[in-house]
């Protein structure tokens, strides 16, 4: 991309502005990074941001630094640090503190990992696909602030894309067809659309132009690595997201990642003035978001639906009240922007969030016909009481033995819980246990579960179920109860 539209881009995202404005509004978060920055300078991670996928909150530090060894054992901790979606911090910690020694750490683990792990065509631990996707959608912001801000020479860019070119390529070789079903082909298609709006022509991605014929490492031809990758992001999402907006795997943890990914491309489509071409994205950006909102509990946070974590959802809903303006939205986020979406809009976003009146949704109950799910509550405050009612199909391995499972909230606290995934470790004794149905709040007769989890990914059996009917009143069949629509 010209370097001028990056630093206009820039420009109007103000990051002496945003830094100083979260160092006065979101002190404590703006300190929480500074200290997460601090780790990073030794070396130090620890892996409990909101959104991590495999959390790990006990420390580590590895000396020498290796991409390929976990310090405890579980190779989950191995994909969550070549995910580099911690990176950003350093970059940030520099904003709060003009201390450039972040941005050289930030430039030294970027190098190293591009010297220590080349791309091969098979698979390897530092270089999974769905690891690969993750990565590359984190540089690119990054290389955005840092080219626009005069802290990397055209040689370091150059050598930054180039590994993303051999990233890429190696995505679309080891494509195989079950991604398109998948959250998996989704985190990877998003990062090369994002990567085309911001360097197309310099990766090479561009109409149907060749890139000095063959990569070194044995790929093909880029120039229509763009357009299949927009097609096969409108067929995943089209083949994923439910018609009521919910993603089809049914473990709304996926549901995020999914949705906060495609969030961030479209926030790069509205900035460089491409969503005229992407209509359908923000479509299912809404639905999803809606979602989202009417699934939240009163205390704001997702229940452990699946193979999902009890996680705090305010911040995709403030994304998406920037990103719609609009109330509806805003009312389920922040009071005031935090962080992360700080980093990602900039002065811009906080200028629009503070600008949109928040207003109450109009309706105090969901029904999702097709995710098989019911969110009824008594009010949107935060001592509400709140019931999840789900009867719905297994979707895909991450969901469980949870049909006619009951969730219930009283004057806000919860009271009946799903315990959700607790580990990926397939060693795990208790990760069958807690995907079976004796574990969640269902219906057993005669001691025979309508499933069976077998191992860690696998089922036995799993029972078939009706649709809820939807209208005046909606029916759970299962169950054998009914309940006006509110």
């Amino acid at each position: 991309m010209n370097k001028k539209i990056i630093e206009e881009y820039l420009k109007d995202y103000n990051r002496r502005e945003a830094a100083g404005w979260l160092l006065e509004n979101r002190p404590e978060e703006a300190a929480k990074v500074v200290a997460q920055a601090d780790e990073l300078m030794r070396n130090r991670f620890i892996f409990q941001d909101t959104w991590d996928m495999e959390p790990c909150p006990v420390p580590y530090t590895l000396e020498p630094m290796r991409w390929d060894q976990s310090p405890n054992g579980d190779p989950e901790w191995i994909f969550m640090l070549n995910r580099h979606d911690y990176l950003h911090k350093l970059l940030l910690a520099y904003w709060f503190t003009d201390r450039k020694e972040y941005v050289e750490k930030l430039k030294e683990y970027l190098f190293h990992w591009i010297d220590e792990n080349p791309i091969r065509r098979e698979e390897g631990v530092t270089i999974r696909t769905i690891d690969t996707g993750i990565r590359c959608m984190s540089w690119i912001p990054i290389l955005v602030h840092l080219y626009g801000e005069g802290l990397v020479s055209e040689e370091e860019k150059g050598k930054i894309l180039k590994s993303i070119q051999e990233q890429f390529v190696y995505l679309r070789e080891s494509y195989v067809g079950k991604y398109t079903l998948s959250n998996w082909g989704v985190l990877q298609t998003t990062a090369i659309c994002a990567a085309s709006l911001w360097f197309g022509e310099e990766l090479g991605l561009k109409g149907t132009k060749e890139q000095d014929g063959q990569m070194e490492n044995g790929g093909g031809e880029l120039g229509d690595l763009e357009i299949w990758a927009w097609r096969e992001l409108k067929e995943q999402l089209d083949l994923q997201i439910l018609e009521d907006g919910a993603h089809w795997e049914q473990s709304i943890m996926y549901h995020m990642e999914v949705l906060n990914a495609c969030a961030r491309l479209w926030h790069s489509c509205r900035v460089l003035k491409q969503d005229f071409a992407h209509g359908w994205l923000a479509d299912i950006l809404r639905k999803m978001s809606r979602y989202v909102q009417f699934a939240a509990a009163p205390d704001h946070n997702q229940i452990a639906q699946g193979d999902s974590d009890v996680t705090d959802v305010r911040d995709v809903l403030t994304r998406a009240a920037v990103l719609f303006e609009d109330g509806v939205f805003r009312y389920g986020g922040f009071d005031r922007m935090d962080v992360e979406n700080v980093w990602l809009f900039g002065t811009p976003g906080i200028r629009v969030y503070e600008g949109v009146k928040e207003k109450a949704p109009v309706k105090i109950s969901g029904i999702f016909p097709d995710a098989g799910a019911m969110y009824l509550r008594s009010g949107w405050d935060e001592a509400a009481s709140y019931t999840c009612l789900f009867n719905g199909p297994l979707g895909s391995s991450h969901g469980h033995v949870d049909q006619t499972h009951v969730s219930l909230y009283y004057q806000g606290k919860p009271f009946l819980a799903d315990c959700g995934r607790y580990s990926y470790v397939e060693e795990e004794p208790l990760r069958p246990w807690l995907k079976s149905a004796y574990v969640h709040n269902v219906c057993v007769i005669d001691d025979d579960p309508h499933g069976k989890p077998v191992r860690s990914w696998e089922y036995e059996a799993y029972g078939d179920c009706m649709k809820i009917i939807t209208g005046r009143r909606a029916s759970c069949i299962t169950g054998r109860w009914r309940m006006r629509e509110s």
